[in-house]
């Protein structure tokens, strides 16, 4: 038998006295918790953890027993088991800080354009990746199309510009690519823009088409990264919160060749008069770009590092030209008297 069954046999009903008094002694473990709410600052709230107490009866029975064999009367001072909880509030909020957030332009953009980047970022406010996930960027998001909401706008195809479903999202992809980049997060796969995007910095764009070319990257952090993302119409931002950056980063990029543009192309508009003109799309030089992450500790530059080589396609300048020929006008006789008569012809 047990030493709890040789006491109970012996003093009988004792077992429910030690149950009652573990009953108010015992109290269970519980970690800390954490909920991310995107949308509502501050956008995490902690739940405070709790350490727990154990009566251990082996050891108590023991005890017991121990002093009884020395005198009839005892007293014993119990003691319980201290279980400290394995999460705490503070390893949560260490694991909450925010490592990186990057910022770009659309204010200028269409309204379909807007549409597209507000659609697509909202895939990714609130996602949670784990340590060691891997994540896709067209996972994510899926397909662009009409069901979805996503909207006609302009998109690079062949080195110019077209109107296609979801214009626009290489912008989200962009964002989160430099936010990411600046989080210290393993960048897996990455593709430049055949054309120099207006909205960010030379070789840190992430151009991305379902089923072509994707941003893939992984969370090799060791502890999980919460995203955050926000448009109003006139900013794009993405913020990356988990544990601190080992270092701060900085972005920069050079430009290591230019690329002139090829001869522009003339279209003629006979809509237009001989002699009019203007540009349907204005020559652009192309370059080749590297770009390079500078690492920082307590101010003090560590390391430099080239990330990337990209090249950007230059782009044809397209002129139109009028060939509708301008009306001659009569000419008109000014009579001063009728003695004298003066023609005139119009100057163009």
């Amino acid at each position: 038998f047990s030493l709890e069954d040789a006491f109970n046999y012996t003093f009988y009903g004792f077992n429910d006295v030690v149950k009652d008094m573990c009953s108010k002694i015992d109290k269970q473990v519980v970690d800390a918790s954490m909920q991310f709410n995107q949308n509502v600052s501050p956008y995490f709230f902690f739940s405070e953890e709790q350490t727990g107490f154990l009566v251990e009866k082996d050891k108590l029975y023991t005890q017991i027993l121990d002093a009884l064999n020395k005198k009839s009367r005892i007293r014993i001072d119990v003691k319980p088991k201290v279980i400290k909880p394995k999460v705490t509030v503070t390893q949560l909020k260490d694991g909450t800080v925010r490592k990186s957030r990057f910022e770009t332009s659309y204010a200028s953009s269409s309204p379909n354009r807007k549409n597209n980047i507000e659609l697509a970022a909202q895939n990714f406010n609130g996602l949670v990746v784990l340590p060691n996930q891997e994540v896709s960027f067209n996972k994510i998001t899926g397909r662009r199309t009409q069901e979805k909401g996503y909207k006609e706008a302009n998109i690079i195809v062949n080195n110019e510009y077209t109107q296609s479903l979801g214009g626009g999202v290489c912008q989200v992809s962009t964002t989160l690519y430099n936010a990411l980049v600046l989080a210290e997060m393993e960048i897996k796969e990455v593709h430049p823009h055949s054309l120099a995007s207006g909205y960010v910095l030379g070789g840190f764009d992430a151009m991305v088409n379902f089923g072509s070319s994707d941003l893939r990257w992984k969370n090799s952090s060791g502890s999980p990264i919460y995203i955050r993302t926000y448009a109003n119409g006139q900013i794009l931002g993405v913020e990356i919160y988990g544990i601190k950056n080992n270092f701060q980063i900085k972005r920069f990029s050079q430009e290591v060749k230019t690329i002139s543009p090829p001869e522009e192309r003339v279209e003629q508009d006979a809509n237009l008069f001989v002699g009019e003109w203007h540009y349907k799309s204005y020559p652009k030089n192309g370059s080749v770009v590297k770009s390079y992450l500078e690492y920082y500790k307590d101010g003090v530059l560590c390391n430099t590092k080239q990330i990337r080589t990209s090249t950007y396609k230059p782009m044809q300048g397209v002129k139109v030209v009028g060939t509708k020929q301008k009306p001659v006008e009569e000419m008109v006789p000014q009579c001063e008297n009728f003695d004298e008569i003066v023609y005139f012809s119009p100057q163009f």
